[in-house]
């Protein structure tokens, strides 16, 4: 077959670019009302959203995640040092410590964990704890743990409320019930309870000899991660609740619709989930423990 010469195909090439068939000279069609109304949200709603909510969303969630792993840990530690019966009630209640807040207009102190915690009717910081362990840390920590708040936009609070309303207390209260029941006397390896720290790092400073009461006493570690994957199960449910519900019913606050925004917030909480926090980590735990000695 001859080959086409080079002005052939340039005219070819021409005829490419501006020749259209009579179908096409027609406008274009939509994909229909629900792709054009989904892609809408998509590009433009969620992008404003990701530049208002996300980083906020993730560090919130992120500190409400390690805040529970953290009190998980002081439950295994009070319930192996016979503070906690293995039958304790746990029971909610609204918080009664905060540390800051808000000072600003549009803004609210948002809570770390959902509600406050109370064993057998008791704020874990005010049970009498055994003579082996750091009494006034232990409850500073605990305090500190149920009063820490992030000062964050008001939209938080609305959506936080939500979630609470759709049983994250719950959640939070059946993984406390989880530690306590599963949580075990620890079996040492070793005999060191604390090593140094700054120019004593290392060395030991305490073993089980020196506090043979403290046998079997420590955070378990077993039932301290059993307990959080509890708490992640209860929470993504509790997400995904609250998402169809505010899906059927709508959000507002002050008379404007936020329902985007709140069904926004609550699938970052809920993919936050997907992240360990790092003091479920073994050795973090046990550093944590080292602390605790007296």
């Amino acid at each position: 077959m001859k080959k086409a010469s080079l002005q052939q195909r340039k005219a070819f090439m021409n005829s490419c670019d501006v020749v259209q068939l009579p179908f096409h000279q027609k406008s274009r069609r939509s994909l229909g009302r629900e792709v054009t109304r989904t892609e809408r949200f998509r590009q433009e709603q969620v992008q404003r959203f990701d530049f208002l909510y996300r980083i906020k969303a993730a560090n919130h969630s992120t500190g409400r995640n390690e805040a529970v792993a953290e009190l998980l840990c002081y439950l295994s530690l009070l319930r192996n040092a016979g503070t906690i019966r293995q039958q304790a009630v746990v029971q909610w209640d609204k918080a009664h410590v905060q540390s800051i807040s808000a000072s600003q207009s549009g803004q609210v102190g948002a809570h770390a964990l959902p509600c406050q915690i109370l064993i057998d009717g008791q704020r874990p910081s005010d049970l009498l704890l055994a003579d082996v362990l750091d009494r006034e840390s232990i409850r500073h920590r605990l305090r500190m743990l149920f009063g820490k708040v992030t000062v964050l936009p008001k939209i938080f609070n609305i959506t936080d409320s939500r979630a609470e309303d759709n049983c994250l207390r719950g959640a939070l209260v059946e993984a406390c019930e989880t530690v306590i029941r599963e949580t075990q006397p620890v079996q040492r390896s070793a005999g060191v309870l604390r090593r140094g720290v700054g120019l004593n790092y290392g060395e030991i400073e305490l073993t089980r000899g020196d506090r043979p009461e403290a046998a079997g006493v420590g955070i378990d570690h077993a039932a301290v991660q059993s307990a959080y994957q509890v708490w992640c199960e209860r929470a993504r449910e509790t997400f995904d609740r609250t998402i169809a519900v505010v899906e059927a019913r709508g959000a507002t606050m002050a008379g404007q619709d936020v329902s985007g925004e709140v069904i926004y917030i609550l699938g970052q909480y809920r993919d936050s989930l997907t992240r360990l926090p790092a003091i479920l980590n073994d050795q973090r735990m046990y550093r944590l423990e080292e602390h605790l000695w007296v």
